[in-house]
C-alpha cells in the first residue's frame, strides 16, 4: 500500500506559525514505501567458511533474531524534481538484555542509518541523478550496496542508457602508531596521506544499456572502468544478460568479465551460466547451469531473490540481508578465488494455493582449491505463505555437504516480511 502526502497541506500549518508559505512548498508531494522484517535464524557448523578446509564448523551452534524496518520516501516538486531516501531502523539487530535494559548488539550505530539519498533532475528524456544509492548492476558480477554516484539517465520508450560515476574510496589513508592519552598504550590510527593535500581516490565509471524488445525481451549490458589513484591499478569489466520467453518457457543467459586489475589479482577472470524455467501445471522447475573461471567469483547476493527464480541458493553466498532465498548463507561465495568453478542448480517449485508457495532446491558446485578440487552439494527448502495482504511468512532449511568435512552446515530460518 502506498501513503501519498501532499506536503501542502502540513506546510500550510506550518506557514499559519511562521507567516509565509511558497507556491513551490504547497505543490510539493511526499510518497511513502517501505517494507519490514522479523526473522529467525538456526546455525549448525557455521563457524568457518573458508575453503578448503576439513572442518568447517567445528561442532557450533548459534540461533538469534534480527529485525528491521526500513521507510522509502520520494519528494518531487512541481517542476517534477525529485529527492530519494531511505532510513533503516534497528538494522541487525540481534537484542540483548543488559542491567534490565533492552540494548542493540552493535549500539547506537544500528538504530538509525541512511543507505539511500539522491537528487533527481529531469530534463526531457534525460535525468541527472547525485548521491548515495543502491547498485542497479546485475548481483552476478557485484553486490547490491550504496554508492556514492552521479550519473544521467536517458529514457526512451523501450530504451534506457546510464552513464555514471561512482565514488570507491575518497583520499588514501594510512596506518600510523599514536599513543593512546588514556592508556599510555601504542595504538593504530588511520590517518589522510599528506593532510589531505594529495587527492587520490578510486573512482568508478561506466555506461549501461537496458533494451526491451517484443515479446518480453530484455538486454541489459553494462561496461566497468576502475580508476585507482591509490595504487596506479586500473582495471575494467563487463557484463551482459538477456531474458524473456520462448512460448511459455523462461530463458536468461548472463556472462561477465573483470580484467586482473578489476578483480585484484594475476588473471583476468570471467564467468557466466544459462537456465531456463518451465511451468508444469500449477509447478515449475528451473535448471541453471554456469562456470566461473580463473578466480571469478559471483557476488554474495547471487542466488537470492535478484535472479526472478534462477539459480534459487539458500546456502552458498552471503546475500544481503534484503534476501529471503539465500538467508540461510554460509558465507561461501560461488566461484574459486585460486582457479575455476561449475555449477548445476534444479528447482521445483509449486504454487499450491492463491496463498502458499513451496519450493525445493539441489545445487553440485566443483571449485578449484590451492590444493586440488572440492564439490559442494547443497540440499535446500523454502515455504512461503501470505498470512494478510503484504504480509508473508518464509520457512527456509538448508544443508550443505562439503567433500572432506567433518561438519557440514546444515540451517534453519523463519521468516515475516511486510511490504507497504
Amino acid at each position: 500500500m502506498r501513503k501519498v502526502i501532499v506536503a501542502g497541506a502540513a506546510l500550510f500549518l506550518a506557514a499559519t506559525m511562521s507567516g509565509g508559505l511558497t507556491a513551490t512548498a504547497e505543490a510539493a508531494k511526499i510518497t511513502f514505501t517501505g517494507d519490514a522484517r522479523a526473522r529467525f535464524y538456526a546455525e549448525k557448523d557455521y563457524a568457518t567458511t573458508t575453503l578448503p578446509t576439513t572442518n568447517i564448523g567445528e561442532d557450533k551452534e548459534e540461533s538469534y533474531w534480527q529485525s528491521r524496518v526500513r521507510l522509502v520516501f520520494k519528494i518531487e516538486t512541481k517542476g517534477g524534481a525529485y529527492a530519494m531516501g531511505r532510513f533503516r531502523l534497528a538494522d541487525t539487530w540481534p537484542g540483548s538484555w543488559d542491567g534490565g535494559q533492552s540494548t542493540l548488539k552493535y549500539g547506537e550505530g544500528s538504530n538509525l542509518r541512511t543507505d539511500v539519498s539522491y537528487v533527481g533532475l529531469p530534463l526531457g528524456p534525460f535525468t541527472v541523478e547525485a548521491g548515495v544509492g543502491p547498485n542497479t548492476m546485475s548481483e552476478f558480477i557485484r553486490s547490491d550496496v550504496p554508492y556514492d554516484f552521479v550519473r544521467a539517465k536517458f529514457e526512451k520508450e523501450n530504451t534506457t542508457v546510464l552513464a555514471f560515476m561512482e565514488k570507491f574510496d575518497e583520499y588514501e589513508e594510512t596506518s600510523v602508531p599514536v599513543i593512546d592519552a588514556a592508556t599510555g598504550l601504542s595504538v593504530d590510527k588511520l590517518v589522510i596521506d599528506d593532510d589531505y593535500t594529495s587527492d587520490d581516490d578510486i573512482n568508478h565509471y561506466g555506461l549501461q544499456l537496458i533494451q526491451k524488445f517484443g515479446d518480453g525481451w530484455v538486454l541489459n549490458a553494462a561496461a566497468l572502468m576502475k580508476d585507482d589513484q591509490q595504487h596506479d591499478e586500473d582495471g575494467w569489466a563487463g557484463v551482459a544478460s538477456v531474458m524473456g520467453k520462448v512460448g511459455e518457457i523462461g530463458l536468461i543467459a548472463e556472462a561477465a568479465f573483470k580484467n586482473a586489475a578489476y578483480q585484484g589479482n594475476d588473471d583476468d577472470g570471467y564467468g557466466g551460466y544459462i537456465g531456463a524455467k518451465m511451468p508444469i501445471g500449477p509447478a515449475s522447475i528451473s535448471v541453471t547451469f554456469g562456470g566461473t573461471f580463473d578466480g571469478f567469483t559471483a557476488s554474495g547476493d547471487f542466488g537470492g531473490d535478484g535472479q526472478e527464480g534462477y539459480a534459487p541458493f539458500i546456502m552458498v553466498g552471503n546475500a544481503g540481508n534484503t534476501e529471503v532465498i539465500g538467508m540461510m548463507n554460509t558465507g561461501i561465495l560461488l566461484g574459486s578465488a585460486s582457479g575455476d568453478a561449475w555449477f548445476v542448480n534444479a528447482a521445483p517449485s509449486i504454487r499450491v494455493s492463491d496463498k502458499l508457495t513451496l519450493l525445493a532446491e539441489v545445487s553440485y558446485v566443483d571449485t578449484d582449491t590451492p590444493t586440488g578440487s572440492l564439490s559442494l552439494v547443497e540440499v535446500g527448502g523454502m515455504a512461503s505463505y501470505q498470512v494478510v495482504e503484504g504480509a508473508s511468512v518464509t520457512a527456509l532449511l538448508g544443508y550443505l555437504d562439503i567433500e572432506d568435512s567433518d561438519a557440514d552446515p546444515l540451517g534453519f530460518g523463519l521468516a515475516l516480511d511486510l511490504t507497504f
